[in-house]
């Protein structure tokens, strides 16, 4: 009979965990998908803080954060947008002909 409590007891605990996993994952492939919204840096550019949640720019530059890329794009009013969330990849001059 312990064998049995202690199999439903790893049962009830896996259901218990799952969904914590699962959500962090959705949450995970959501933020892929949204753009920072610099509206909220808009009041204080380039007082950021020194977070590292890496962002790509669509001129291939990396920003440490969030608060950093939008600063740049508004502050300095240049021609760039979001390209993904993550450092930019390096790329050979071959691979960009």
């Amino acid at each position: 009979m312990a064998f049995f409590s202690s199999r439903v007891r790893a049962l009830f605990i896996l259901v218990l965990v799952l969904p914590l996993c699962s959500g962090e994952t959705f949450q995970s492939q959501m933020k892929q998908l949204a753009h920072p919204d610099c509206d909220v840096y808009r009041s204080h550019l380039f007082f950021c803080t020194r977070e590292m949640d890496p962002i790509c720019g669509t001129n291939g530059k990396s920003y440490a954060n969030p608060c950093i890329f939008c600063s740049e794009k508004l502050g300095r009013n240049e021609k760039f947008d979001f390209g993904h969330w993550g450092h930019c990849r390096e790329y050979t001059s071959a691979a960009r002909s």
